[in-house]
């Protein structure tokens, strides 16, 4: 099994600008030193040591390192340089401030010295009085560490105050630190959604990190799948080491403090007011004081535990008698305790932990609201304590929904089985009916049985509640099978409809207005496609206990629109929006969301960057693929393996996405079909998959799929297909957006033939980071520049040119198709060339290939015309990728 005791490298992830803060405050003249607080576990003890390391060969650097068991011992944090004091000695400070002074005086050589102190609150007064001393009289230079809610000497602290330390906090590390950390420990990639929830566990302490990472490798919990590791399983199990160091924090505290932490840990977040309520007067601000409690993030009435694992872990060390005894004082305090949210969620669970009884019809709406929060283990509970009849259907349905989130498909399905027709409420028939759609959907049945379940939805309510016409929910079912379809202009009649109708409902109204952004941004019309997917996502957001199963479903519509419309920047936006919001969704996060963002980064032309992104959503998307995003994601990723040269990769890719092909979005499939098929012209019979492409181009045309036609026909103007230009100006010519107008511009100057043209198209396509294009552009019009013996502007082009390339990150040359650079130069040209860079003569040149001067010469001619320079001072070291391209 593997752990992190022996790795170091990872204790410093984040933490430069701090060392940088303090190697500079030690060699300021109007500071000696810098005291650092931090809590338990924040990485103290490695900056201390790390500290030390760097500043060797500038001074001489000791650390002191006190323990508990001396703190009462006079000078003993210092001992280690009281060798030649004698008892007498240690009777005066006076005594053993002069041999310190001497102590430090022969070790330095001359040198600035520094003392590196790790735990002062463990260090005894006298050598704090003594340390204070050998500050202020400059002849030491000190760095402190401490923990914030531990007292500290006086002397030392006011150090700081006089101006002689700079202060400083060493704070959690963020999310994207955390996933440093994770991927050296591991050594390998990390899924997005699995450094999330090890960040939202440990709250960026760096030991708690460390310890739930042993603990989930020993569990088996975290595992690792071609390079790429991710967690399974709903809650992580916490540490015996935490749970001892959180139980010996417990039982230090005083009786009151005790019980004011344990009541909030049961039942957090708590007003302040009924902490005080239940205490002493002194409890609560003694926990603030100490760190162990901090109000709630927005809501400032509120307390919380600092860690969510100090919750996690005191909820199981409190005895059952006694949490009854604490509920019911709370409960009969002046001040109530509001329980929405995952308040109400906690509630729940300690009322089934105390024996009370809770009703069947609180249990149901526990088990949803458990669900919209992502906590899945207590929405099964509060299922599975339902005992009444009348609410049987209800919490199958709900344990239905559990199984479903986490893939149990055959689970699912046995509890799904007659719950249309067995549901008595409207409410739990309309559940089960989405729910059976979502189970067929990822069994890859057909489409045509998705339609068969909304008419039998509609005739249940029919024959049970008396329905003469499909209710929203009916008719949304029906267009979102529609979208799946591509019959975006049946779907688009029934979603104004539902837009229009005030009885619909908000919900209902937020995903017709999202649907029909889909809708409408597949058929070209992505300017108000986006303003409604936009809508949607705003609508579903207002009210996140309510609308939280829908957050996912309505931003992938969003995001996929905003991509497909080449409108990046808000792409972007969207995604860093969704990752401020809490209660996030990790299995989305990791898979789904994380696949859109690679998107982005390929339809960007930076096949590199988005290559990384996509290996781990990938690994993510084949163990949970609720927005049906992998086929899609597949067939991204064998394209972005070809333009990065990778070919056996983009083959493995294509060959399972054709197993997989027949699921999800059919113009989303057919998308997909085209970038395979781009993906093999290196490796295989290039006219025959381009004559795929052009099929599946006019496939897409016949059914009005506008979008995928442009992305297709893209492709294959890209390479070098002229009919396929001509058909690309006039689509993109009644199409809405950013990324329509590029190409337009684009596909015409192609069409035309005029390099001016073709310049400009590909500086709007750069303005818009369509790289692909911009770069495809510049190739084109240097071509169409090469005879004509203007070599300024060709020369401007080649920069140009160059620099697009590069952002391309490596892209080959297959998907710049004929508009390949016009500057490749043959072996020997590359050859004399080379010499030329280094500084070789002509006459030297021709000694060393066994040529004359006058081939050399001839040679050095045809360069110059090629990289669109006139003389050998222009050929310096920027055309050195072309020289030397190995």
């Amino acid at each position: 099994m593997r752990t992190t005791a022996s790795l170091v490298d990872e204790d410093l992830v984040g933490r430069n600008p701090l060392i940088e803060a303090l190697e500079h405050a030690v060699t300021r003249s109007d500071l000696h030193g810098a005291f650092v607080f931090g809590e338990a576990g924040m990485g103290k003890t490695a900056l201390a040591r790390h500290l030390v390391d760097r500043t060797l060969h500038s001074a001489a650097s000791f650390l002191i390192h006190p323990g508990p068991a001396l703190s009462n011992a006079p000078y003993a944090a210092l001992a280690p340089f009281l060798g030649r004091a004698t008892a007498r000695d240690m009777e005066s400070s006076l005594s053993v401030l002069r041999i310190l002074i001497s102590f430090f005086r022969e070790e330095s050589k001359g040198r600035p010295v520094l003392l590196v102190v790790d735990d002062a609150h463990e260090v005894d007064d006298d050598s704090s009085h003594v340390l204070s001393q050998l500050v202020s009289s400059r002849t030491v230079r000190l760095v402190a560490f401490s923990r914030p809610q531990e007292p500290v000497s006086e002397e030392l602290v006011s150090l700081c105050r006089e101006g002689l330390l700079a202060r400083f906090e060493v704070g959690p590390l963020d999310a994207a630190e955390v996933g440093e950390v994770c991927t050296k420990v591991l050594g390998g990639e990390l899924v997005r959604g699995t450094g999330e929830r090890l960040w939202e566990e440990s709250g960026g302490n760096p030991l708690f990190l460390r310890t739930l990472l042993d603990q989930s490798l020993a569990d088996g919990a975290l595992t690792e799948t071609a390079g790429v590791w991710q967690l399974s399983g709903e809650e992580l199990r916490v540490p015996a080491s935490l749970a001892d160091l959180v139980r010996g924090i417990c039982l230090r505290l005083p009786p009151q403090e005790r019980k004011a932490f344990e009541a909030l840990a049961l039942a957090e977040p708590v007003p302040f007011s009924a902490l005080s309520g239940i205490t002493d007067a002194t409890a609560v601000p003694n926990l603030l004081e100490a760190g162990l409690i901090m109000s709630m993030p927005g809501h400032p009435a509120f307390a919380v535990p600092t860690h969510r694992l100090y919750g996690r872990i005191v909820r199981g060390l409190v005895p059952a008698g006694r949490s009854a005894v604490l509920r019911a004082e709370l409960a009969a305090g002046s001040t109530p305790i509001p329980t929405v949210g995952p308040g109400r969620i906690r509630h729940l669970n300690w009322a089934l932990d105390c024996g009370e009884s809770v009703s069947d019809a609180e249990l149901i709406e526990g088990a949803r609201l458990a669900h919209r929060y992502f906590d899945l283990s207590s929405s099964v509970r509060f299922a599975s304590a339902v005992t009444g009849a009348e609410h049987a259907t209800a919490a199958r349905v709900e344990r239905a929904r559990v199984e479903l989130a986490r893939m149990h498909l055959p689970e699912a399905e046995d509890l799904l089985r007659g719950a249309l027709e067995a549901a008595g409420q409207i409410e739990v028939l309309a559940a089960a009916a989405v729910l059976t759609v979502r189970l067929r959907l990822f069994q890859g049945r057909p489409l045509k049985d998705i339609h068969t379940l909304a008419d039998r939805w509609s005739a249940v309510l029919q024959s049970k509640h008396h329905f003469t016409a499909d209710p929203p929910e009916v008719d949304l079912l029906r267009c979102f099978i529609y979208n799946l379809e591509g019959r975006y202009a049946d779907a688009e009649t029934r979603l104004r409809a539902i837009g229009e109708d005030e009885a619909a409902g908000e919900l209902n109204f937020a995903l017709a207005q999202s649907l029909l952004g889909e809708a409408l941004g597949a058929t070209g019309r992505g300017t108000e496609g986006k303003a409604l997917t936009g809508s949607g996502l705003a609508l579903v957001r207002t009210n996140p206990g309510l609308f939280n199963d829908f957050h996912a479903f309505t931003l992938t519509r969003h995001l996929l629109v905003l991509i497909h419309s080449g409108e990046f920047a808000e792409a972007e936006a969207a995604l860093q929006d969704y990752a401020r919001r809490p209660a996030r969704d990790y299995a989305f996060t990791g898979g789904a969301l994380a696949a859109l963002e690679a998107l982005l980064e390929v339809r960007r032309g930076r096949f590199r960057l988005g290559m990384e992104k996509l290996g781990p959503a990938l690994e993510a998307l084949r163990r949970s693929d609720n927005e049906l995003l992998l086929p899609y994601t597949l067939a991204v990723a064998a394209l972005a393996s070809s333009a990065l040269g990778r070919a056996d990769r983009a083959e493995a890719l294509t060959a399972e996405f054709a197993a997989q092909a027949h699921r999800g979005s059919r113009p989303l499939a057919l998308l997909a079909q085209a970038f395979t098929h781009a993906a093999m012209l290196p490796s295989s019979n290039r006219e025959h998959h381009l004559d795929r492409l052009k099929g599946l181009a006019a496939t897409a045309a016949g059914r009005t799929l506008s979008a995928v036609e442009k992305d297709i026909l893209e492709i294959l103007v890209a390479l070098g297909d002229e009919e396929s230009a001509d058909r690309l100006v006039a689509l993109t010519g009644t199409m809405e957006g950013r990324e329509a107008a590029v190409l337009n511009g684009y596909a015409a100057a192609v069409v035309s033939g005029d390099p001016e043209r073709l310049a400009a198209a590909g500086d709007k396509a750069e303005l818009s980071q369509k790289h692909l294009v911009a770069a495809d552009a510049a190739y084109r019009a240097m071509r169409l520049l090469a005879g004509t013996g203007d070599r300024r502007t060709q020369r401007e082009l080649l920069q140009v040119a160059r620099r697009r390339r590069q952002r391309l990150e490596g892209c080959s040359p297959v998907l710049l198709g004929d508009a390949e650079e016009p500057t490749k130069l043959t072996a020997r040209e590359r050859e004399i060339a080379s010499l030329a860079l280094d500084g070789a003569s002509n006459r030297a040149i021709a000694a060393a290939l066994t040529v004359s001067p006058r081939t050399v010469e001839g040679h050095l001619y045809r360069i110059y015309a090629k990289l669109g320079i006139t003389r050998r001072e222009e050929l310096t070291a920027e055309y050195e990728s072309i020289v030397r391209p190995e």
